[in-house]
């Protein structure tokens, strides 16, 4: 048996399993809202599409799911990526609630489900360096299905009038940052382990408590004073997300240095 075959074999059977909880969660919501069959099938084929293309990248990537520092492979799929892989396979989920919340009451168990797809964030990390099995492959996943889950709720909430467009832009531009300076440092270097600043994980989750706090006063009676709470925190987070931009780019400019040093 070929030494990459058990791990090949955890994560299909891990990504299955998380495609068959959200069916399953989705289908609970179809038909406690009554939605239409078309909207359950439409749901279906993307989900499926949408894990097939996780499952597909991360057979990719098999030779990552190895413990730091020692390079130890993993038999098996661990705890803390089971999480970071939940806010993945979650997305599909959320942006179908995101959309079907305007013709249906979800917006309570659309913010419950939310909250803890942000919950996984502070808890993959933590669990990782707690059991010692922090992974090649979880940095990975924990810094792109940030930006990546940010990115797709950002959509909604700008087509919803939401966030300001220059917000909307802010996050764009921080995501496709660091996804662009990646891609070129991984290409001058080769696996090169994903470094998150404080700067940029504080970012990343005052943008989730924003979201949350905005799903939750939708959800409440609004009062006078909500508006103007809404504009000054959204400026204040919009205002650390453009300095968590400039915080990557100066990481960048280092990093480029000392490729070409190479």
């Amino acid at each position: 048996m070929k030494p990459r075959e058990p791990i090949a074999a955890s994560i299909l059977l891990t990504m299955s399993a998380l495609f068959a909880v959200q069916c399953v969660f989705f289908a609970g919501i179809s038909v406690r809202y009554g939605l239409r069959l078309r909207i359950g099938l439409g749901f279906l084929a993307t989900a499926f599409v949408y894990h097939g293309i996780l499952v597909f990248l991360l057979l990719r990537r098999t030779s990552q799911f190895q413990i730091e520092p020692d390079g130890v492979p993993l038999k098996r799929v661990n705890l803390a990526n089971i999480l970071t892989m939940i806010r993945l396979s979650s997305l599909p989920t959320v942006c179908f609630m995101i959309v079907l919340q305007k013709s249906h009451p979800l917006l309570p168990l659309l913010l419950a489900f939310v909250i803890v797809v942000f919950l996984t964030d502070l808890l993959d990390g933590n669990l990782s360096r707690l059991t010692h099995q922090v992974t090649k492959i979880g940095r990975v996943m924990d810094s792109f299905s940030d930006y990546l889950v940010l990115m797709v709720i950002s959509i909604a909430f700008l087509a919803y009038g939401l966030v300001p467009a220059w917000f909307f832009a802010a996050i764009f531009v921080r995501g496709f940052t660091m996804i662009i300076g990646m891609a070129i440092l991984t290409r001058k270097r080769g696996y090169l382990k994903p470094e998150t600043s404080f700067i940029g994980k504080a970012s990343v989750f005052a943008v989730m408590v924003l979201y949350a706090y905005t799903f939750l006063r939708m959800a409440l009676a609004t009062s006078r004073w909500a508006e103007t709470v809404d504009v000054v925190l959204v400026d204040a987070v919009g205002a650390f997300v453009v300095v968590s931009i400039v915080d990557k780019l100066l990481y960048f400019r280092i990093r480029m240095r000392e490729a070409s040093r190479k």
